[in-house]
């Protein structure tokens, strides 16, 4: 849980400086509950559940996220679409707006 939060930490305090200022306002221990609270999820079965459509915007970059974690929800959701935008991180939308914001229209126009 620390490795995943050290790193979480450092790829958004690099990344984003309103996160970094927000992150110093959380005590420590509510970002150790969080993490453990995610990471000991698993939510993988209730994702046929999901009845409307969904677009799945992945990054092979991603360092908190695995690429086959993105696979695997747009798999497992009846009604997704599944889009990888290049070059990006975590945070495709503040580090590829043009290429996320068109994918997130052309979704949306079906």
């Amino acid at each position: 849980i620390l490795w995943a939060l050290r790193r979480m930490k450092r790829y958004y305090f690099v990344l984003d400086p309103l996160f970094t200022e927000d992150a110093k306002k959380a005590p420590y221990f509510i970002l150790k509950g969080h993490a453990k609270a995610l990471l000991g999820t698993d939510l993988t079965r209730r994702l046929q559940e999901v009845s409307v459509p969904v677009l799945v915007m992945g990054t092979k970059e991603d360092g908190i996220v695995r690429p086959s974690e993105f696979s695997l929800a747009a798999k497992n959701i009846p009604r997704a679409s599944q889009v990888w935008i290049k070059d990006a991180g975590h945070c495709p939308t503040l580090e590829r707006p043009g290429e996320s914001h068109g994918a997130i229209i052309s979704f949306l126009k079906g």
